[in-house]
């Protein structure tokens, strides 16, 4: 599974909510993001161990060296064309796959060699009926991650939040959420 879309739309919150509602949730969960140094390191690990169970979730993959990603595709292929390794591959890109080939960024090999499914998640300032919904499930991770009642929001607030444009998506009304719990 490809999850395509700009920066902050929610694609490891989705990437997680996959592995948690799939037959892999026993599993690892094992997230890569390839702005890191040790990107290359990990994903050249992970093809090497036959033995992975889980979700792989491969974050930022257009920022991740062609080569290396290619002999972990192959690996991967060879290792679920075995006895079923129960391997799940989630991968993250800022743009839409087509979109980072014509512009060279991907090359059709890689593209060919993955075989996904593109999910494209819209921004959030296209999708504000997502807002409430996701203002109460942070909440209740606030609450979670600080052992404390869940919060609750006003109607009023919760309109404030359905007006703010959003350029910082998912990942800002997180934070911003964070922050008013933490003041409140």
């Amino acid at each position: 599974v490809i999850l395509s879309g700009e920066e902050g739309t929610g694609k490891n919150l989705i990437a997680r909510i996959i592995h948690h509602h799939s037959c892999h949730r026993h599993n690892q969960f094992i997230p890569i993001d390839c702005s890191t140094d040790t990107a290359q390191n990990a994903l050249s690990e992970l093809a090497e161990n036959k033995l992975i169970k889980g979700t792989v979730f491969i974050d930022k993959l257009h920022l991740a060296d062609k080569t290396t990603l290619l002999n972990f595709q192959k690996s991967i292929n060879n290792s679920l064309t075995g006895d079923g390794s129960g391997l799940r591959l989630i991968m993250s890109i800022n743009e839409p796959l087509y979109n980072m080939y014509v512009r060279g960024i991907i090359d059709r090999k890689l593209i060919e060699g993955l075989n996904a499914i593109e999910i494209s998640l819209p921004a959030l300032r296209d999708r504000t009926e997502d807002i409430e919904m996701l203002t109460s499930y942070f909440l209740r991770m606030i609450s979670f991650d600080n052992n404390t009642p869940t919060p609750s929001i006003t109607p009023s607030a919760l309109t404030m939040l359905k007006s703010h444009h959003w350029p910082g998506n998912v990942r800002e009304l997180d934070n911003c959420l964070r922050w008013a719990a933490s003041v409140c």
